[in-house]
Parts: C-alpha cells; sequence; structure tokens
C-alpha cells in the first residue's frame, strides 16, 4: 500500500476543523511527529486509553482524510490497520468565501483545541527538565525558553505587532523544515485584550 505524505495541509473545510476541534485527536495526530505509522491499539496504549475509545477518534480523522491508511498486516486471523496523517505538518487555513456563524465557531473551537494541546506540552517540558540540581536548572534555562508582558498599544500599534509576528512565523516555518541534523521544537505566541482593554 503506497502513500507518500505530504509535507505541509492546509485545514480549510468545516468539517475537517469540526474533526480536528476534538483535543483527543489533536493530540492522536501529535503522536505522529515522529513518522512512524502507528495502530489503532498502538495509539490506544501511548494515550492510556481503551481502544475502542480510540477507534472512533481514529476513523473520523480518516474519514475526513486527515489519517490516512498505509499499511495493513495479518496478525493471528486480526487485519491490523497503521495509520499516518496526511502530512508532516497540519495547519490551519480559511477561505473566506466560506466564512459564516457556524464555520467561525468551529474555527474558534479548533484554535482552543490547539492552544490546549500546546500549553499541556509546555508543561510537561517543564516536568521533564523539573529538578534541584544545577544541571537540571540550567536544561530549563537553554531548553525552555518563555516570556510574557502586558503593553498599552493603540489599535494600529497592536495590527502592526501581529503582522510582525505573522511574518516571524513565516520565516521560521519555511526555514524550520525538518532535515537531518534537527530536532522539534514547539513554539506558540498569542495576542489578547486583558479585560481592562476590553473597556
Amino acid at each position: 500500500m503506497e502513500f507518500k505524505q505530504l509535507d505541509t495541509y492546509e485545514v480549510n473545510s468545516f468539517e475537517e476543523m469540526k474533526v480536528m476541534s476534538n483535543p483527543v485527536r489533536l493530540t492522536i495526530l501529535n503522536l505522529f511527529s515522529d513518522r512512524q505509522p502507528r495502530t489503532n491499539k498502538q495509539i490506544a496504549v501511548e494515550l492510556e486509553s481503551h481502544p475502542a475509545n480510540m477507534h472512533y477518534h481514529v476513523k473520523e480523522l480518516a474519514r475526513v482524510g486527515l489519517l490516512k491508511l498505509v499499511d495493513k498486516k495479518e496478525v493471528k486471523g486480526i487485519t491490523e490497520k497503521y495509520y499516518l496523517p496526511v502530512a508532516k505538518n497540519i495547519k490551519l487555513s480559511w477561505n473566506k468565501e466560506n466564512d459564516n456563524k457556524k464555520t467561525r465557531i468551529a474555527k474558534k473551537q479548533l484554535r482552543n483545541a490547539i492552544s490546549e494541546l500546546y500549553l499541556n506540552d509546555y508543561w510537561k517540558a517543564n516536568q521533564r527538565f523539573a529538578g534541584t540540581n544545577s544541571k537540571n536548572l540550567k536544561d530549563i534555562k537553554e531548553k525552555i525558553v518563555d516570556g510574557a508582558m502586558t503593553l498599552h498599544l493603540t489599535d494600529e500599534e497592536s495590527e502592526e505587532l501581529v503582522k510582525e509576528l505573522v511574518a516571524l512565523q513565516k520565516k521560521w516555518m519555511e526555514r524550520g523544515k525538518e532535515r537531518d541534523g534537527t530536532k522539534e521544537w514547539k513554539v506558540f505566541w498569542t495576542r489578547f485584550p486583558s479585560e481592562k482593554g476590553e473597556n
């Protein structure tokens, strides 16, 4: 069963967004960063869940084409199905022609699920490097970089900030493609109005 994984795939349909907005399904897709095909059972073991629960989520991801069946093996009379994501990188896109209330809700739910996934990964990384000895503290400073700030900006300045961040993101998305000698790093940014900023 021949399958060539794409480098990048853009999610731009309502049905894809609806399926992906479930945090469990995002976590499933996230498992494949090592590019190794997995069966439903293997996914369930890694996520410490029951195979029957995972089967539904895997089936939904496959239904909309985000997971692809890449191999089948007969083991003791049982057919094991191996899956891979449609692409190494799956990113959110949106066609403005399809913009309506229903699709905006789906997009918001997906963004929330993605944010939750990145925050969970961030806390897990902190836990991995947490410790009391100086070596672990040095590891944290070298491997986990974060920052937070509160800014007072005009609407125009706020949009200028976003444009600069998007340009920076685009630059490193192009430069940071998977190749020999690299490893995976997670980068997450956001901008939102404070409660005071909404008044």
